[in-house]
C-alpha cells in the first residue's frame, strides 16, 4: 500500500468534499455550461451578461485564445437564450475555479445567479501556474436585472467560508 502525505491526502478529501457538495447541492436545471475554464484570459473578477452574437464571439475567442484551434462556438439564439459569465480574475495556484450554481427567478424580477467560488484551504497543496477561472452558462434569458451572488463552500471543520 503506498503512504501519501498529510497535505495530499487532504488535498484529495477536499476535492472529494466539493464534488460531492456541487452534485448534491445545486438544481442546475434550465441553462447548460457553454465553458468552464482556468485559462480565460479574463484577468478582473467580474460577472456579467452576454445578450449579442458578436459579444458571445469576442468572449468565446478571448477564453480560447491559447487553444488551437478554437472549438467550435456553441449556437445561441439571443431571441430565447443568453450568456451569464462569472470570472474570478487572475489567481496564484490551481486550486481556484468558480462555478454556476444555480439561476432562480425572484417575484420582484430579478434574477439571482448562485455562483460557488473555490479556493485552497491553508494546508492544501496545490498547482503552481496563475490562473483565471470562468463559467459560462446558456439559460433562458430574465425578466429583470441579474445579481451574481458569491459563496463559498464549506469548509470540513471551518465555521464558515466568506465569498469574494
Amino acid at each position: 500500500m503506498t503512504a501519501y502525505p498529510a497535505k495530499l491526502t487532504s488535498a484529495i478529501v477536499l476535492a472529494a468534499a466539493l464534488t460531492t457538495l456541487r452534485a448534491a447541492d445545486c438544481d442546475t436545471t434550465g441553462f447548460e455550461t457553454a465553458v468552464q475554464t482556468q485559462q480565460s484570459g479574463i484577468t478582473e473578477a467580474r460577472d456579467f451578461v452576454i445578450a449579442t452574437d458578436s459579444a458571445w464571439a469576442a468572449f468565446w475567442n478571448q477564453v480560447h485564445s491559447l487553444q488551437i484551434p478554437v472549438p467550435e462556438r456553441p449556437a445561441v439564439d439571443f431571441s430565447k437564450r443568453v450568456v451569464l459569465v462569472t470570472a474570478m480574475g487572475r489567481r496564484p495556484n490551481g486550486c481556484y475555479n468558480t462555478e454556476i450554481t444555480q439561476i432562480e427567478d425572484k417575484s420582484d424580477g430579478r434574477r439571482v445567479i448562485c455562483v460557488t467560488d473555490f479556493s485552497p484551504a491553508p494546508e492544501v497543496m496545490c498547482l503552481e501556474a496563475i490562473v483565471t477561472p470562468a463559467h459560462a452558462v446558456i439559460a433562458p434569458p430574465g425578466a429583470g436585472e441579474a445579481l451574481f451572488v458569491h459563496k463559498a463552500p464549506p469548509r470540513p471543520g471551518a465555521d464558515s467560508a466568506a465569498g469574494r
